[in-house]
């Protein structure tokens, strides 16, 4: 999506400068999110990401029951889902069925 910094020290009139470029980004963020903008480049990392923080979930599920439940309803969900609309699911998409 993009990033914005400034040493508001370094010039004059620099945090006017980043405070119009963050809420430029900031609506830019708000218009994917209510479109569901889906950026493929991130699939391999999100995939990745949601594999390790499983694994995390089940390692850890005796002091945290409450997240290891949500989890594997969470996934029974996805895929039922799948089935019921002949779609395909795999470990590592997940719910991008």
């Amino acid at each position: 999506m993009g990033a914005v910094g400034v040493a508001i020290f370094s010039r004059q009139g620099a945090l006017d400068s980043w405070l119009s470029e963050a809420a430029s980004l900031g609506q830019t963020l708000v218009e994917a999110i209510e479109v569901q903008r889906w950026y493929p480049e991130q699939e391999h990392a999100l995939a990745e990401n949601r594999e390790r923080f499983k694994m995390v979930v089940q390692m850890n599920k005796d002091i945290w029951p409450h997240e290891y439940e949500w989890r594997a309803e969470k996934e029974l969900d996805i895929i039922s889902h799948c089935i019921k609309t002949r779609l395909y699911y795999t470990r590592l998409t997940g719910p991008r069925c």
